[in-house]
């Protein structure tokens, strides 16, 4: 059995190639029945294929859950899941296994969590089939890693799909000699896709958070709920040491129940915080949904308490790293974007709560980046909703301009830069990433609106210069012929950065590339096919359709 260990913990590694080729197979014979046998270059008949790809995965995905209704092997993928989630925040800085990298555990934990959401939806029993512990282990590793095949393809198809928005002419769909499908990112792409993974797990860890949020969290809770943090877990704890462990299911009631006991809180007020941690099949999302809305917040990453159907009866079940995760992501991830628990929404003090931090979220990163900007003394104007000229005040919002995050003068290279800061939630998958994408090139999005204030410094420069010198002294320079410059600065990586009209940097290197001590890398890219050699010289923006060059064979001038 291939379990590896990291940090003193078992982590099975799937072997999900045992799976490939059943399900290719089948899926091309669908593919070709319904599409014909390609190559599919077309944008939209892509998209097609990649849906109809993306609907047959979820679909086995389901089916071959509900086929598993034995509780212990749900209570087994717990168990992984638990184990996986303290390799994921206890090893980061430890050396993995050579077979398991963190990019797997970073997938496998998000195919776990779809699991034991399935196992909401099933009626599970308890009865031990008539095997060895030893062969029906090694049934349930058969299960999990068909299971991980799925996922993973699963992933593929949301990743090329929101790909399909975001870069020009990515992917292509061909079938091989075995008549079975094969997706191909064309041109350049999978060499820069490689490549930027490799920058986001150096990047993964936000460099802006709210250094007060577990406290002021844990605070809320007891101000909302009458129930301090720690006695929720105390709660958790008890009934996990009552039964024997935390892989033993419980009637849910317990939780309200026991804190009404030991702690005299009320009863209903509790319930419903337990309640805001619940995932049932009543409020579970289908896997098809699930996975297009990584961000939607009923899911286990969000609510720990799973509630099983085990012999026709209701139990609930949690893990402990569960529960940590959620309070973690809900601090980092959720709150400070005005998002959190409906359950707890009704609350209304807590409702108060999340908006109070979702007003402060923003003064986070504008915070640090005024910090490095007078790190290098250079002069700035923060969150600026007016400026100065010879005719009196001029109203930014007003003249559908808007406040302006940081206005930047770097006499040096004679240029002012037009600075926006988004601070924005973390993104771990295509299908996220595209949330943001959407987000700068919608119409009235950030890059329109970023466009307007960059030609409101265009057309202003002698106005700024007049308001630089009332502020700063009459000795500075003249302004008017300075350059303008539009930038955004983020708090965490998303995809659009790498291909962004107006270019959008870390909070943690901005300064490095306005000031010119970094600059984007060139890539060379060597492409040889039986008919010719390519070579492909790419510079930022990384995705964008390439012009090719064919290389001089011959050597003539």
């Amino acid at each position: 059995m291939s379990f590896f260990e990291i940090i003193g913990r078992q982590i099975y590694k799937c072997k999900e190639a045992l799976y490939e080729d059943k399900y290719r197979a089948e899926l091309s014979s669908i593919l070709m029945s319904k599409f014909g046998e390609g190559p599919y270059n077309e944008h939209d008949l892509v998209r097609e294929i990649v849906v109809e790809s993306y609907n047959y995965f979820c679909r086995k995905f389901v089916e071959l859950c509900q086929n598993e209704d034995s509780v212990c092997f749900y209570q087994f993928i717990l168990w992984q899941h638990e184990e996986a989630s303290d390799i994921a925040v206890l090893a980061k800085n430890t050396d993995f296994n050579e077979n398991i990298d963190r990019a797997y555990v970073a997938i496998y934990r998000r195919i776990l969590k779809w699991i034991l959401e399935e196992g909401c939806c099933i009626k599970l029993n308890s009865g031990m089939k008539a095997v060895s512990v030893d062969l029906e282990r090694s049934r349930q590793l058969s299960v999990l890693s068909e299971l991980y095949f799925l996922g993973s393809m699963i992933f593929e198809c949301s990743d090329i799909y929101a790909e399909q928005d975001m870069i020009e002419d990515v992917v292509e769909v061909i079938f091989d000699e075995e008549k079975k499908y094969k997706f191909n990112h064309k041109h350049h792409y999978d060499y820069v896709i490689q490549s930027l993974n490799k920058e986001y797990q150096a990047q993964s860890t936000k460099t802006v958070v709210d250094e007060n949020g577990m406290n002021d969290l844990f605070k809320a809770i007891n101000d909302c709920f009458g129930m301090e943090y720690g006695v929720l877990t105390t709660v958790i704890k008890k009934i996990h040491e009552e039964l024997g462990g935390q892989y033993v299911p419980f009637e849910w009631n317990n939780l309200p129940i026991n804190a009404q006991r030991l702690f005299r809180v009320d009863y209903e007020t509790v319930k419903n915080l337990f309640l805001g941690l619940t995932l049932d099949k009543d409020n579970k999302i289908p896997i098809n949904i699930l996975a297009c809305k990584p961000n939607a917040m009923e899911r286990y990453i969000y609510r720990p308490i799973l509630i099983w159907n085990i012999d026709g009866v209701d139990y609930a079940i949690v893990g402990v790293n569960g529960i940590k995760e959620t309070i973690m992501q809900l601090v980092t991830n959720c709150i400070p974007w005005g998002k959190a628990p409906k359950e707890w929404i009704e609350n209304k003090c807590f409702k108060k709560y999340v908006h109070t931090k979702e007003d402060q979220h923003d003064k986070w990163l504008d915070d640090e980046v005024e910090k490095q900007l007078k790190s290098e003394n250079l002069t700035f104007y923060r969150n600026i909703t007016g400026i100065s000229t010879p005719h009196g005040s001029m109203n930014l919002t007003t003249i559908g301009v808007g406040e302006i995050d940081f206005l930047i003068i770097d006499h040096n290279s004679k240029t002012i830069y037009i600075v926006d800061c988004k601070h924005l939630q973390g993104r771990y998958d295509m299908v996220n990433q595209k949330n943001d994408y959407t987000n700068f090139v919608s119409d009235k999005g950030y890059n329109n609106q970023l466009k307007r204030k960059v030609e409101f410094a265009v057309n202003n420069l002698a106005e700024l210069s007049y308001h630089n010198q009332i502020h700063n002294g009459a000795t500075q320079p003249n302004m008017r012929d300075y350059d303008v410059i539009g930038f955004f600065i983020i708090n965490t990586p998303t995809f659009y950065m790498h291909n962004s009209d107006y270019r959008i940097y870390l909070v943690s290197d901005f300064l490095e590339y306005m000031l010119g001590r970094k600059k984007d890398p060139e890539l060379i890219v060597n492409i040889s096919t039986e008919a010719d050699e390519r070579i492909m010289k790419i510079n930022y923006p990384y995705f964008r359709k390439p012009t090719y060059i064919l290389p001089n064979i011959l050597n003539i001038e």
